[in-house]
């Protein structure tokens, strides 16, 4: 014996997983494509606690061009004189790489700005959320948790 409800349930479980395989799916694609953005919705600070983001920060991923506008809690070394503050930079990756682990993507970029070398280490899941760590020589590592978005995405 069939009920209507059980009908519905299934065409749920199924949609729930067609949208979930679809948006694995174009997570893939938009990493393969370097071609993406990281928006940060909450900053973690070393030794502090999180700190929710109302305004946009980002690291935008064009090609070889890495472009970060993201803001900075903690203790810096060395300060810069004529800074903004925060982590700012627009500049070319000297090194970029990803590893597809257990069904989520370990990307690693380091890059030489003006101000710091930046180590950046994103953690993409296969939904599109994601967890960004920034180690640089002038300041205290921060990470920043938040999602993926790009073309199609």
């Amino acid at each position: 014996m069939l009920f209507a409800q059980d009908s519905e349930e299934k065409s749920r479980k199924e949609i729930r997983a067609g949208r979930k395989s679809e948006i694995k799916q174009k997570v893939k694609e938009v990493i393969a494509s370097k071609d993406y953005t990281f928006y940060a919705r909450q900053a973690n600070p070393l030794g502090g606690s999180s700190i929710n983001l109302t305004s946009e920060y980002t690291l935008q991923v064009k090609g070889d061009t890495i472009d970060a506008f993201l803001p900075f809690y903690g203790v810096a070394y060395k300060a810069d004189l004529h800074g903004e503050g925060g982590i700012k930079f627009n500049t070319t990756a000297k090194n970029y790489k990803v590893k597809e682990k257990k069904g989520r993507y370990e990307i690693s970029i380091r890059v030489n700005a003006p101000n710091d070398n930046y180590r950046l280490y994103l953690i993409v899941t296969a939904s599109g959320y994601a967890t960004l760590n920034v180690n640089c020589n002038n300041r205290q590592s921060i990470s920043f948790n938040g999602i993926i978005k790009g073309v199609g995405l």
